[in-house]
């Protein structure tokens, strides 16, 4: 999975459900309307071109893994429960590295569904001078 900030000109978001099969929907909010049932199943939401802000969706909760710990079931349920990534911004590299949000960590969620989703960040490079595009392997147990 790879995220990316969405580009600027038109008001989109990255809205992501690790439940689904289609990891990454693009919405553009300001012609697109989601129904109640679609808004709830999104477990993080990703916005803004200039700034990568990223939020968990209402009632679901997110950690970091750090880089070096185990990826396991029980470590990342761990990691999502104790919480740290409900709003952050993307834009600020010592906020990230704050977080442990590097290479190697992994994103930690658990879902709508109450599954565990665990994604691996693979590599971050600078887009528009500051933001990170990030690239993830992700895993999810049920």
């Amino acid at each position: 999975m790879k995220l990316a900030p969405p580009p600027c000109g038109v008001y989109l978001s990255l809205r992501i459900d690790f439940d689904s099969d289609r990891l990454v929907q693009r919405i553009d909010t300001d012609s697109q309307t989601l129904n109640s049932a679609e808004e709830k199943a999104f477990d993080v939401i990703y916005e803004g071109c200039f700034t990568g802000h990223m939020t968990t969706a209402s009632g679901r909760v997110g950690g970091v893994l750090r880089k070096g710990s185990p990826a396991t079931l029980e470590a990342c349920r761990s990691a999502a429960n104790g919480g740290g990534l409900e709003s952050i911004s993307w834009d600020s590299g010592r906020a990230l590295a704050d977080l442990g949000i590097e290479p190697g960590a992994a994103l930690c969620f658990i879902t709508d569904q109450n599954r565990v989703a665990l994604a691996k960040i693979n590599s971050m490079t600078k887009v528009n001078g500051s933001i990170p595009a990030v690239d993830f392997t992700v895993t999810s147990w049920h």
